[in-house]
């Protein structure tokens, strides 16, 4: 009788793979397949703008190392002290921010025998060639500027310390009102590229957290917050600030403090929590801004980021199932899109649906949608016939979902 079933066993597994083989799909039915997974990425991908990057640090004072540099992956929070990067030739820093659609860094400093005047500078950061543009005054005369930042859109907003938020032309060199916030010193500014806002923290012990709406110029209190490094004993609170503040993503910021308190640290939007990453920066110990830059094309594909399905793509050489590895190439089978990214896209797909006892039918899925992927990579000449079989036997095999079922 076992002889039987295993006899049994191994004739509907011949069927199951022989009808794998004899499938056909019309071309319009692989392309609506290969468009499912390759776009609906599931999660298998963090947001690119939580992928790792670079982040760097601005010196309030000297005019040589003044840029720091930081390896940065905001997804486990592992930051590194890498080296000083650039020196500017100014030493009255305020701020400065990455514009995306000229390539330059913008820096807001002031002239060693001009204290009391601010300059708006661009630095090409391969030639690390400084240019002075202008001097930086609100619409209502003030001439100190905290700090500045830049939307996605390339506008550029400075906070002065009368309160103003103002919108700066750069072709123009035109200002214009855009808000007025409450001001109480230690002042920092960034974009929230997932609201389309800007965000603001002004004073220490609190500090003061806001949202500037950009289609309106409406300010919102959200709320306030206590740096790590405030919270020296029971009841007592120093002075550290959250103006180095800069916007990473998925509602998580990364803050460095001035008044020599030496810290890095993130803030949850979410749930209004601090994480303390340095205590000992490595570099300056009043930070007086940070600039994440994350790579325009960081899985290295010739797609950018922004139009990348998948801008993470898993690049392993050979596909594999778990710790299965087969001998087929992982291939690139759309642009920016390979085929262990639609792979995993299709296992967080099964995954996500799982509920405790509904494996067995979920893989019977994984595997029939498996098999549609597939067709269309053997049409498209990028596997063997062999190949397949040997993908859905392995497929078959796997735990998938990544749970234990019978």
């Amino acid at each position: 009788m076992k002889q039987l079933k295993k006899i049994s066993l191994f004739l509907a597994v011949i069927t199951f793979f022989s009808s794998c083989e004899r499938e056909t799909l019309n071309p319009q039915e692989i392309n609506e397949v290969n468009t499912k997974i390759t776009k609906e990425n599931l999660n298998a991908r963090i947001d690119i703008s939580m992928d790792t990057g670079t982040l760097y640090a601005l010196d309030p004072w000297d005019d040589t190392d003044n840029i720091a540099r930081y390896d940065y992956n905001p997804i486990d929070d592992y930051i590194d002290f890498d080296d000083y990067a650039y020196s500017t030739g100014y030493g009255g820093n305020y701020g400065f921010d990455y514009n995306i659609n000229d390539g330059l860094i913008y820096l807001l400093s002031s002239p060693e025998d001009e204290s009391s005047t601010r300059y708006l500078l661009t630095m090409n950061p391969e030639t690390e060639d400084v240019t002075e543009l202008a001097q930086i005054i609100s619409v209502n005369g003030n001439t100190k500027p905290q700090d500045l930042t830049f939307d996605y859109n390339g506008n550029l907003y400075f906070a002065f310390q009368s309160g103003e938020i103002n919108k700066y032309n750069i072709e123009t060199q035109e200002m214009s009102s855009f808000a007025l916030v409450e001001q109480n010193g230690a002042v920092g500014l960034t974009y929230d590229f997932d609201n389309n806002r800007l965000l603001y923290v002004t004073s220490d012990s609190p500090v003061y957290l806001s949202a500037i709406d950009l289609s309106s110029g409406d300010v919102e209190g959200l709320f306030t917050f206590y740096t790590p490094e405030d919270e020296e004993e029971e009841g007592e609170y120093g002075s550290c600030t959250a103006q180095g503040i800069e916007y990473i993503g998925n509602n998580k910021a990364i803050s460095a403090s001035t008044y020599g308190c030496d810290i890095i640290y993130t803030v949850d939007l979410s749930t209004q929590q601090t994480n303390l990453l340095l205590r000992g920066t490595g570099s300056y110990s009043s930070i007086k801004d940070l600039m994440y830059v994350v790579d325009p094309d960081i899985d290295g594909d010739g797609v950018l980021n922004e139009d990348d399905p998948y801008p993470n793509s898993n690049m392993n050489t050979y596909l594999y199932f778990g710790e299965d590895q087969l001998n087929i190439e992982n291939k690139f089978s759309d642009e920016g899109t390979t085929m262990m990214d639609q792979i995993d896209a299709l296992i967080a797909q099964i995954n996500e649906q799982y509920d405790g006892s509904n494996g067995d039918a979920l893989h019977r899925m994984f595997t029939r949608e498996l098999s549609k992927i597939t067709y269309y990579w053997y049409k498209s000449r990028l596997i063997s016939r062999r190949e397949r079989t040997t993908i859905l036997r392995a497929a078959n095999n796997a735990n998938i979902p990544y749970v234990d079922f019978d």
